[in-house]
């Protein structure tokens, strides 16, 4: 299967994309879009995340051994990585500041504007692939670019930690976390963030993953608890696999904490108040769900964490039952 993988990505994705390279000198270069007209800019560069996740699979790529293209992977990525690197611009807090997009001085058509938080989750994924492997970008980077998370983006609120809809500022309101999270492999102060957003999503599910591979990157799993996480796949897969909704009943505890498995629980709310519950109150069985919504505009969900694949014409039906306070 994994040669069949390289096959693919030698045969569609780097002899496609080599096509498309040009250098910006001295000494980087890039990807652009190709130009056909169907494109939005065709024959520009691409937006640093549209480049950047190339370069991270030539990357990948250039570890091979064997692989007869690792050279020219290795030598895209690094120019890549140049480019990106030359880009960032310091601020006094010590931290990074990029924009979406840095256009070529011929391309006048593109206006620059500030990097957002789910676009550069790209971006930040590829900066430590790269300074994991001592390319161009250092772990002095890899600190600036956490400074960016924590002291620029961070809206100051350990209990619910939001992040700034761009790189410059923490307006905006997210909790955008993916790539962002690794950053804690330069500063602790991500991680407790992390946590914290863990905790209020009451251990989602969704959420756990990228956790444990970051706990994982910061300090090992042992030997014991691996063999007890290879001891339990079976039962997840079971569980997982059951038709329809995982846990429809709300009644399976997830293994995190005080929620039901298979859902994530979450609120939106500008003013705060609003609250999601596993609770023992139930139409039926031992346990339901409470949403909470205080004040106005208000977003509390309860949302399954499996998806159903409906192939069409098909129709599927969900029921529930509810009950809701005067007025709601």
């Amino acid at each position: 299967k994994a040669d069949a993988y390289l096959k693919l990505l030698d045969e569609h994705f780097v002899k496609r994309w080599e096509k498309t390279w040009v250098e910006v000198p001295p000494d980087a270069g890039l990807y652009v879009f190709t130009d056909n007209p169907t494109q939005r800019f065709p024959g520009y560069s691409l937006p640093h995340n549209q480049y950047l996740a190339p370069a991270r699979t030539c990357l990948t790529l250039s570890t091979l051994k064997g692989y007869p293209g690792a050279a020219l992977c290795a030598e895209r990525a690094r120019k890549m990585a140049t480019y990106f690197k030359r880009n960032l611009r310091l601020t006094d807090k010590g931290a990074y500041v990029w924009n979406y997009w840095d256009p070529l001085p011929n391309e006048t058509e593109v206006k620059p504007h500030i990097e957002d938080i789910g676009h550069g989750t790209i971006d930040i994924g590829f900066a430590l692939a790269a300074a994991h492997r001592s390319l161009v970008l250092t772990q002095e980077d890899l600190e600036r670019l956490a400074r960016t998370y924590v002291d620029v983006m961070w809206n100051g609120d350990k209990d619910n930690p939001r992040f700034g809809a761009r790189v410059d500022t923490n307006e905006g309101g997210s909790g955008e976390r993916w790539e962002w999270i690794r950053l804690a492999q330069a500063d602790f102060r991500v991680w407790e963030l992390a946590l914290a957003m863990f905790e209020r999503s009451h251990r989602a599910t969704s959420m756990a993953v990228p956790m444990v591979a970051l706990y994982d990157e910061l300090v090992g799993v042992d030997d014991e608890t691996a063999a007890k996480c290879r001891e339990n796949t079976a039962k997840v897969l079971e569980l997982a696999r059951a038709e329809g909704i995982l846990n429809p009943s709300f009644e399976v505890q997830s293994p995190a904490g005080e929620s039901p498995v298979g859902w994530t629980l979450g609120t939106w709310n500008p003013d705060g108040g609003s609250e999601t519950a596993w609770v023992s109150e139930a139409h039926e069985g031992g346990r339901a769900i409470a949403l909470i919504g205080k004040g106005d505009p208000v977003n509390v969900w309860a949302q399954s964490d499996k998806s159903l694949p409906v192939k069409p014409p098909a129709k599927i039906t969900l029921s529930a039952f509810y009950k809701a306070e005067p007025g709601t």
